[in-house]
């Protein structure tokens, strides 16, 4: 049978052995945290009025619209995108974006349609030099021929 000696001395060396083990951990999250979120890119569209509700859905030929396109950089780090405006697949303006972590980018984009029919307003996002977006987000507007009866 084991002495209550020897049984205190193996409790207390495992309980003190647990307890470097958990500073251990304390310390290491406390000079390395782990980052709050998940690293990710929100990408959005907004009305002219930056509201996410009266959007330019109902369009004639050749009237033109506007709408707000908007990045947030949550990499923890700084990016550098590529955002690609497009109409109907059609790219209307492509520029490259550097945005610091946790910064804001907006930017009013217009656009006229040229032809009727159902049509996509699409932003498409990537990221450092990759070829297929990162983030992609559009909206559906239907744009119809110009009235051309005339009142006589």
């Amino acid at each position: 049978m084991v002495d209550t000696e020897t049984f205190r001395r193996v409790t207390t060396a495992a309980l003190f052995g647990l307890l470097l083990v958990s500073l251990a951990g304390v310390v290491y999250v406390a000079v390395d945290p782990p980052p709050a979120e998940r690293p990710h890119t929100e990408a959005y569209l907004l009305d002219p009025e930056g509201n996410a509700s009266e959007y330019p859905t109902n369009l004639t030929v050749g009237e033109n619209a506007s709408i707000t396109a908007g990045i947030v950089n949550h990499e923890h780090e700084p990016v550098t995108y590529t955002v690609d405006f497009r109409l109907d697949n059609r790219t209307v303006t492509e520029r490259e974006v550097d945005i610091p972590d946790g910064q804001r980018w907006e930017r009013s984009l217009s656009f006229t349609p040229r032809e009727p029919g159902r049509q996509r307003v699409e932003l498409a996002v990537y990221h450092e030099g990759k070829s297929d977006p990162y983030r992609t987000v559009w909206l559906w507007i239907d744009v119809t021929a110009p009235d051309r009866s005339s009142s006589t």
